[in-house]
């Protein structure tokens, strides 16, 4: 059963493909994980998150991510999902969004060069704006450690006094 339809879902449709495309907020990744949820939850459809390559190979994040319907972010598979009537889930701001420090908060970085948006034109869906609100507080960023960062192969790795915690109580 299909949850009844609200004012922010209202958007999705309820069915064909749809890219959905939204600020990445909150320095620990999860936001892609809770707008899947949420889409799941209140629209009623999967959601099939396009992420960057460095997703798949972190151990653990990658099994986790493909098990939840990710799949790389590049042109053909978005183009494949939107055509196939999936919703597809994009996040252009990539690391930068979930890398600002907390005095960057709610200010979007730069996004892509825009190739899933004309993926989407070419597969003929609709848009669908999502904004993520809250993240930046939950986990604030107030420090990264860049050599350690290096060494792990990461673009940045985060201090922030919430993290695991929050995650562990939940």
């Amino acid at each position: 059963m299909v949850p009844a339809r609200g004012p922010w879902h209202q958007n999705i449709p309820e069915d064909g493909g749809a890219l959905l495309v939204a600020n990445h907020s909150g320095t620990v990744p999860i936001d892609g994980l809770m707008t899947g949820y949420a889409v799941k939850k209140y629209a009623g459809r999967n959601l099939r998150p396009l992420g960057a390559d460095l997703v798949f190979s972190l151990p653990l994040v990658g099994q986790v991510a493909r098990k939840m319907g990710a799949t790389l972010a590049c042109k053909q598979d978005a183009e494949r999902l939107l055509t196939n009537g999936e919703l597809a889930g994009v996040w252009p701001e990539g690391f930068k969004g979930i890398g600002k420090p907390f005095a960057e908060r709610y200010k979007l970085q730069r996004f892509g060069r825009g190739g899933f948006v004309s993926s989407a034109m070419r597969a003929g869906v609709p848009i669908v704006p999502v904004s993520i609100v809250g993240a930046e507080e939950i986990y604030p960023l107030v420090g990264n450690v860049p050599s350690v960062a290096r060494l792990l192969g990461l673009p940045y790795l985060p201090i922030t006094p919430f993290f695991p915690c929050s995650v562990l109580r939940a």
